[in-house]
């Protein structure tokens, strides 16, 4: 047997090098005048193919055949030299294997290292981090969570459930802001809507959509702490709006925005459709329903800088907050006739009771933060209000 049919060219012509290491051990390699025991080993963590010589007596060893199988036996799973570089050793031989088996070695060696892997598939997961959070901008929380959790598929479904609804905009904004450059319209947008937002994620709201000035949100969908908890939190955060509103205000002024915005807020308690809406190729998880019209009357029917609810959201809240009842309300797509309740002052219950002091008349916006002013803070400030009451009396 030569050794060409020994390493059996023909029928490993395509297989990766660990079948070429079993088929030299199975084959034995017998050539020439010398015989060969051929068997696998593992040095330093990395597989290798281990030889041993044997010479028949009285007969030399074939030229270049120590070193062919001392080249042979360098060659390791994923290193150098490969198995086509001991071949140089025998050129008495002229070897040729085939073109497959060629491909099949050059393929497996230019396969990547475990440290370039690894590399790789780091640079791949900071890539995808990486689009999610860019993702994460166009969705609100609880979706994004819910959706790459695998709580929630992304299919055209829908399904019925009790919400509290949030809707609000602000007073007369394009005519407030009318005579605004793009520039300073697009900061106030959106320092506005920044604000907000962030106010309702930190009571857990799922915000649902912005259009223009006007926002919709809600509680009890994908995530809920029961209807009259949920309630409770859309009003939370509603007040906490109206107050940072307040305090906005005196940066607004400072921008040039003479006419102070103002913020009405509706909110309803009942059953609407919520899931995804659209196609199948473009779709919007958001809440449809007569409860949602609802949600949106109230708020065109609140006074400026103040908070509108239906009947429904007022009984389990009414320990937060006094209100008054307005003029019932008849909305397209609900039969009943809707009672109002408007928001008039905070109860005991809140924790932010008698924090603000506010003051409004034209040409004068104030609103005091007792809570900061403490101690010397609380002296200097009424040094200051009196300063500006003398210069007010000294004018013409």
């Amino acid at each position: 047997m030569n050794l060409a049919d020994a390493l059996g060219f023909d029928h490993i012509a395509s297989a990766r090098l660990g079948t070429v290491f079993s088929e030299l051990t199975r084959l034995g390699l017998k050539t020439g005048g010398v015989e060969v025991e051929a068997a696998l080993e593992t040095r330093d963590n990395r597989p290798g193919l281990a030889l041993r010589f044997a010479y028949k007596e009285k007969t030399a060893a074939p030229p270049g055949a120590a070193r062919f199988f001392n080249a042979f036996n360098a060659v390791e799973a994923y290193g150098a030299p490969t198995i086509l570089s001991a071949f140089k050793h025998l050129p008495q031989y002229d070897l040729r294997p085939s073109p497959a088996f060629i491909e099949a070695q050059r393929a497996m060696l230019a396969r990547p290292s475990r440290e370039e892997l690894l590399h790789d598939l780091r640079g791949k997961n900071e890539m995808l981090q990486g689009l999610s959070a860019k993702l994460a901008k166009y969705l609100s929380p609880q979706v994004y969570s819910s959706i790459f959790s695998g709580d929630k598929d992304v299919t055209l479904s829908t399904e019925r459930k009790k919400l509290t609804v949030f809707f609000s905009d602000i007073v007369s904004f394009t005519q407030t802001t009318d005579d605004m450059q793009p520039e300073d319209l697009t900061w106030l947008l959106n320092t506005y809507l920044t604000e907000m937002s962030g106010i309702a994620l930190a009571y857990g709201a799922t915000v649902d959509k912005f259009i223009g000035d006007a926002m919709l949100m809600f509680f009890g969908d994908p995530q809920t702490l029961g209807v009259e908890q949920d309630a409770r939190a859309c009003l939370g955060m509603a007040l906490a709006m109206q107050r940072r509103m307040a305090e906005l205000e005196t940066q607004w002024l400072a921008k040039g925005i003479q006419n102070p915005l103002r913020m009405r807020i509706g909110i309803n308690t009942g059953y609407c459709n919520v899931g995804n809406f659209g196609s199948t190729e473009r779709m919007d998880y958001t809440i449809i329903g007569g409860e949602v019209n609802l949600a949106a009357r109230l708020e065109a029917s609140a006074d400026p800088g103040g908070i509108l609810m239906s009947y429904e959201t007022y009984a389990l809240v009414q320990d937060m907050v006094a209100a008054e009842e307005r003029e019932p309300l008849q909305v397209k797509g609900i039969r009943r006739s809707v009672r109002p309740f408007a928001v008039t002052s905070i109860l005991g219950g809140d924790q932010d009771r008698g924090r603000y002091l506010k003051a409004e008349r034209d040409g004068l916006n104030l609103v005091v933060d007792t809570a900061k002013m403490t101690g010397e803070a609380r002296l200097g400030a009424i040094a200051e209000l009196t300063r500006l009451v003398e210069e007010l009396r000294l004018l013409p």
